[in-house]
């Protein structure tokens, strides 16, 4: 804590929180073998499209321009699928037809697991992003990434078809990675059925309360009307918050959008809004914090 800090004078090692990131996007790619016909195919349409002046200028006319997939930045080959993904199916299909590329043609299956494998990664690879920013000090989004990125490979579990092992495999790694972190939220662990197994490594280090408070000595944080680590913070410390408009959800004070979308709104009237539910739990600190925070 701050104060064994400073009365121990002590020295408090904070990893690199993007490269542990990557560390749960590696241990996810390992369970994606009945995925890899569809990945295959878009690794070869985005080579295609450097290597083949025809598809090149077909790619061209219809205004599509495809990334170079870069072997060692895997944040490169989901933004390489996402741009694939905006192109429409059939136009994409009659030009790979023309050029005789008929066999990397997508069929709605592919389609499927493509989106899905975007949906489980595309978070992890903005948080990556957004944490290697030289204005922005990463050890403050810790905690708001780490809940957006459960709370979304947690609610995605419950919507895919093709892709469970490998969303089970990046709850699993983050849950051993970052368990600790989520136990000082009162995160119940077990209620996505993942087998994990605590990374002794990251999970006591990020257990320290440290990381709880950062996010509110950012001036960044201050700026948004609603986040969902402040929202989550008060759903579980006893605080019932009232949904707003998704427009409130995703935009800042300054309308830029947020890196994650939905959650609870911030608290408006802490003589109303701030009620117990029941559990007999006292408001502690953290819920003093948040709600000076949004009513300053």
């Amino acid at each position: 804590s701050f104060c064994n800090l400073l009365q121990n004078n002590e020295v408090f090692r904070i990893p690199c929180f993007a490269h542990t990131i990557q560390l749960i996007v590696k241990d996810g790619l390992h369970e994606i073998k009945s995925i890899l016909p569809s990945l295959e195919k878009v690794s070869a349409i985005a080579k295609l499209s450097h290597t083949n002046a025809k598809f090149a200028e077909k790619l061209e006319s219809i205004k599509v321009s495809l990334p170079r997939a870069i072997v060692t930045r895997w944040n490169s080959q989901i933004l390489m699928v996402e741009r694939i993904l905006v192109v429409p199916t059939l136009t994409l299909n009659e030009i790979l037809i023309q050029l005789k590329y008929k066999h990397l043609c997508f069929n709605s299956h592919d389609l499927d697991v493509l989106n899905e494998f975007v949906c489980l990664l595309s978070l992890l690879a903005k948080v990556t992003t957004r944490t290697q920013q030289q204005n922005s000090p990463s050890i403050s989004l810790i905690a708001p990434s780490t809940l957006a990125i459960y709370s979304d490979l947690k609610n995605a579990k419950n919507n895919i078809r093709y892709t469970t092992k490998l969303c089970d495999a990046l709850l699993s790694s983050l849950l051993s990675r970052f368990g600790g972190l989520l136990e000082q939220l009162e995160t119940n662990l077990n209620e996505t059925g993942v087998d994990f197994k605590a990374n002794k490594r990251f999970y006591d280090l990020y257990k320290d309360p440290v990381f709880l408070f950062t996010p509110f000595l950012d001036g960044v944080c201050k700026q948004y009307s609603s986040v969902r680590y402040s929202a989550t913070l008060l759903y579980n410390f006893g605080i019932f918050c009232t949904m707003t408009s998704q427009r409130e959800m995703t935009m800042t004070t300054r309308g830029r959008p947020l890196m994650v979308d939905g959650g609870y709104s911030y608290v408006k009237d802490r003589q109303t809004n701030i009620k117990g539910t029941g559990s007999g739990r006292t408001i502690n600190v953290l819920t003093v914090i948040i709600v000076y925070i949004h009513v300053i």
